[in-house]
């Protein structure tokens, strides 16, 4: 082993004891406590500078904040690691070094997660409602940050290994997992005569609606039904972009309808996806935090990114299919219906013209 070998471990050794004592000092004050350290960094530094100079190794010098870091990480201080990299100089970081953006990831990771240790050690409970807020908004911000970047990068917010577990684990609760109580009830609601009259009217035009469908039913799938392969086709369009439309208020998957997923569509184009997150907030009907106030849901960016471009789809052929659905019917009716339609009004009536 050289003698500068021998030099280097022993200073480095003296630097790193030092340090640990300074841990080990349970009455200094962290500031106090902080300076002496980045004194002893400093140190290891200046002498790792000295020795590459020294012996024609200038070129070495852009890495010895890496090299520094790995010394303190080797000696069980990787606490330090970001102290480290705050303190030492931008001469002695080369972002072409190799493991240089590993080291940049390592202490962006350390102080965040030195910071969430700190929040979560803390308690929220002695926290007013005004600041609760406040926290809530921030870290759905943080959380927002780190979604909309792993986003980015493509890479799922579930570890692989609990993917599939979770996956399970979510079919099993789904499954369990029924609408809740209606908040209140008809008779609650029809104590106002108002209300009374207007729901009972609610009832009856639900009812014509139902009885005219299944009229329409018997009408084209028994009696006269479709005179050709592009007719029923034509139908089958029309009835299933109706059943579509109306499909969130009758299919309990679906969170929200077509008409608020299209206005979260156009704020996610018109200004971001988060901002439209933070606009479908609503009120939980039974989950309420400890002060008894109901629990807010919204979609999620990532919900929003995936389905905007589908919703505006949709609508698009909604436009067009709120002029056509009916003209489909017609079109059909008219192949078939409407001419037996005018037969019977030639039975009922002698007086009328055989010619048009």
């Amino acid at each position: 082993m050289s003698t500068t070998q021998i030099k280097l471990d022993d200073f480095i050794k003296a630097k790193i004891d030092h340090i640990k004592q300074i841990n080990d000092k349970l009455n200094l004050d962290v500031s106090d406590s902080n300076t002496l350290i980045q004194t002893d960094i400093m140190a290891i530094v200046e002498f790792l500078e000295g020795m590459y100079i020294k012996n024609g190794m200038e070129s070495m010098i852009s890495g010895i904040c890496n090299q520094t870091i790995d010394i303190l990480t080797g000696h069980n201080l990787a606490k330090h690691m970001s102290l480290a990299y705050k303190v030492i100089p931008d001469k002695f970081k080369d972002p072409n070094k190799n493991g240089f953006k590993n080291l940049e990831s390592k202490i962006v990771y350390q102080r965040l997660n030195r910071n969430i240790t700190d929040i979560n050690a803390l308690d929220l409970e002695k926290m007013d409602d005004n600041s609760l807020r406040i926290t809530y908004d921030q870290t759905m911000d943080l959380t927002t940050k780190v979604s909309e970047l792993m986003s980015k990068r493509n890479l799922s917010t579930i570890g692989n290994d609990s993917l599939s577990r979770l996956k399970e684990a979510e079919k099993a609760r789904f499954k369990k997992a029924t609408i809740g109580e209606p908040l209140t009830t008809i008779e609650e609601m029809c104590q106002n005569p108002d209300y009374a009259e207007s729901f009972e009217q609610l009832i009856l035009y639900f009812d014509q609606l139902i009885e005219t469908w299944k009229i329409m039913k018997i009408r084209f799938t028994q009696q006269y039904i479709p005179m050709s392969v592009d007719a029923c086709r034509n139908s089958v369009e029309a009835i299933k972009w109706l059943v579509d439309f109306v499909k969130p208020f009758t299919d309990g998957k679906y969170r929200r309808d077509h008409y608020q997923m299209i206005q979260m569509a156009i704020l996610k184009v018109s200004e971001t996806a988060t901002k439209a997150s933070k606009e479908s907030r609503l009120p939980c009907g039974h989950h309420f935090d400890k002060f008894g106030n109901p629990l807010f849901r919204r979609i999620t960016k990532e919900q929003i990114d995936s389905m905007y471009e589908s919703e505006f789809n949709f609508i698009l052929h909604s436009f067009n299919m709120m002029f056509r659905w009916y003209q489909l019917l017609s079109d059909m009716a008219t192949d078939h219906y409407y001419r037996l339609k005018e037969d019977r009004a030639i039975d009922l009536s002698e007086t009328l013209s055989f010619h048009a």
